[in-house]
């Protein structure tokens, strides 16, 4: 018997196989069970549907790429494996992209998990620039999103730079901004 995180593993790698063949909006769940050898029910015990798994898929990548920092400048690394991680499994995550069904919600469900990860480490930022909740919430969905993009404008071939150029430059560019607005409110 599979533990839950390799079962769930397996479905998703499945997923990632069937995507090479066909779009994802055209598979199955009985696809995704056959291809992984599991039953319908198993899928059903771990996942509501297909969206569902999708979303394990890339919050887990997610997951997996990003080492929690205190520090934003020692976070370009952990960014860079981010965008490294999607950039080896393009072709999968540029069919959920083209997907009608899922890539809505997705992006959504996905920007939303980025800027939970991104909290922790601007946190102490945001505290010494005395921004109040609003501009961290807005500042956070904003980084967030601007990640996604590129991940998405990577995927689809039209970036605006390198995977390591985008990484410096993101947080060089959020480090300016966070320096700035710690001068403005020390008065110099």
């Amino acid at each position: 018997m599979k533990k839950n995180g390799d079962t769930k593993a397996a479905m998703a790698q499945a997923l990632r196989t069937c995507m090479q063949d066909a779009p994802i909006d055209r598979i199955s769940i009985k696809t995704i069970t056959d291809a992984c050898g599991l039953n319908r029910q198993t899928f059903y015990y771990h996942f509501k549907d297909i969206y569902d798994l999708v979303k394990w898929m890339y919050i887990r990548d997610i997951n997996d790429a990003i080492q929690l920092t205190e520090n934003i400048e020692s976070w370009e690394e952990s960014l860079y494996q981010l965008l490294l991680a999607f950039d080896n499994d393009r072709e999968c995550y540029l069919a959920i992209y083209n997907s009608r069904n899922y890539y809505p919600t997705l992006r959504t469900e996905i920007i939303g998990c980025l800027t939970e990860k991104f909290e922790p480490i601007f946190r102490n930022y945001f505290d010494e620039a005395g921004f109040d909740d609003v501009y961290r919430e807005f500042l956070l969905r904003m980084y967030a999103l601007v990640v996604f993009e590129f991940i998405e404008r990577h995927a689809r071939g039209i970036a605006y730079s390198t995977i390591e150029d985008f990484a410096h430059n993101w947080v060089r560019t959020i480090l300016n901004q966070l320096e700035g607005a710690r001068a403005a409110n020390s008065g110099h």
